[in-house]
C-alpha cells in the first residue's frame, strides 16, 4: 500500500483518529463508513450514529383555520379576569 500524506489519510468516524493503514469498511445504515477498528464500529453503531443521525420532519401543523382563534381577538389575562 503507498504511503498517502495527512490530508489524504481518512479518519475514524466513531472516534476520529487518523487511519494511515488498515481502515475498516463497513456498511451501515445504506453508507460505507470507515473505522479502525470492530470495537469502534461497535460503537459508531450503538452510542455515535443514535445521536448524530438526521431528526426526521416534524408534520405540518393543522390547515384548518376553524381550529385558529380569529385575529384580533383580545387574549384573557389573569389580571384582568376576562
Amino acid at each position: 500500500m503507498p504511503l498517502r500524506e495527512v490530508n489524504e489519510m481518512p479518519r475514524c468516524v466513531s472516534c476520529g483518529i487518523l487511519m494511515p493503514t488498515d481502515e475498516i469498511e463497513k456498511q451501515h445504515d445504506g453508507h460505507t463508513i470507515l473505522v479502525c477498528s470492530e470495537k469502534c464500529f461497535r460503537i459508531y453503531r450503538t452510542y455515535v450514529y443514535p445521536n448524530t443521525a438526521p431528526i426526521p420532519p416534524r408534520p405540518a401543523p393543522p390547515t384548518d383555520v376553524s381550529l385558529c382563534p380569529p385575529p384580533n381577538t383580545p387574549r384573557r389575562t389573569a389580571a384582568t379576569g376576562h
